[in-house]
């Protein structure tokens, strides 16, 4: 699980392992979900992000830009990944996702908005099944989906 900040902008989630970011929202009583939103100029930066069945990071809705996705690990627990697990997930605008490593993913990384790159980012072991219920492999997405102008 990954959090959703709800918040004002200018967030920073910097050297942090996931349970201390979840530790410090729950004490300032933020939400803690899956997804970033309404949120800009955010730095999600040298974390290491453990997921089950679900997104790593997603910046959500549109309404997310100027983030930076700096020097982060992000897996799967899941000996099958399944479709659901994508390390970084994008709608979003101008953000910049670099010098990432991504392992036992179903997908890497995807991106719908304008002016986001992808640089310097290390995938491997992408593999995975279509349902979370599966047991044998089916493959997975490519490691890099991105749309038009991303």
């Amino acid at each position: 699980m990954f959090l959703e900040v709800l918040l004002p902008n200018e967030n920073w989630i910097c050297a942090f392992r996931f349970w201390q970011v979840r530790e410090m929202c729950l004490q300032a009583q933020l939400p803690i979900l899956h997804k970033v939103t309404n949120s800009f100029y955010n730095n999600i930066t040298d974390n290491n992000i453990t997921c089950d069945d679900n997104n790593g990071i997603y910046l959500w809705n549109g309404k997310v830009g100027y983030t930076y996705i700096f020097n982060n690990t992000i897996h799967s627990t899941r000996a099958l990944p399944s479709s659901f697990c994508y390390a970084i997930q994008l709608q979003a605008y101008n953000t910049t996702v670099k010098n990432n490593t991504v392992y036992n993913m179903y997908r890497g990384f995807s991106a719908v908005g304008v002016n986001n790159s992808a640089v310097g980012n290390i995938f491997y072991n992408m593999h995975g099944a279509f349902l979370s219920t599966a047991v044998n492999e089916q493959g997975a997405d490519p490691a890099i989906i991105a749309g038009k102008g991303s």
